[in-house]
């Protein structure tokens, strides 16, 4: 799965994922470097700043994503994509940091994030480069 992003810290990046949740937390290490905690097992670093975004559209189209390995080697393959967008309301950093309170959080505001998720799906919601669809 490749993830792209819209807004936020992440925004112009793409990560890739091992599945695509709804609610995709991203940490920021202090070097500035970017991961998704998309795996249910995940969690942040103390010294990590974490964000939590939103996939603001259908699972996509297939993408061809090519990138340099951790030993530098050229690597690619074809990932299905999703597109994010920052959550405007960021939850309290307990809730996004620690494992039983993010699935309590989770579980609390499931609803309304699934049906700003159907907004933007069906173009009630600005796309990404700020117009209606």
């Amino acid at each position: 799965m490749s993830a792209h992003f819209v807004d936020g810290p992440a925004q112009g990046r793409t990560l890739l994922l091992a599945r695509a949740p709804l609610m995709l937390r991203v940490v920021q290490a202090a070097c500035g470097r970017l991961n998704a905690l998309d795996k249910l097992d995940d969690k942040p670093q103390d010294d990590e700043l974490v964000y939590l975004y939103i996939m603001v559209g259908p699972v996509g189209d297939w993408v061809f994503v090519s990138f340099a390995g951790r030993n530098g080697q050229r690597r690619g393959g074809r990932f299905q994509s999703a597109t994010y967008r920052l959550l405007p309301e960021q939850p309290e950093p307990r809730h996004l940091r620690q494992r039983e309170p993010w699935n309590d959080w989770c579980r609390v505001h499931s609803n309304e994030l699934y049906q700003e998720h159907g907004r933007y799906r069906t173009g009630e919601k600005a796309t990404d480069n700020g117009d209606a669809k």
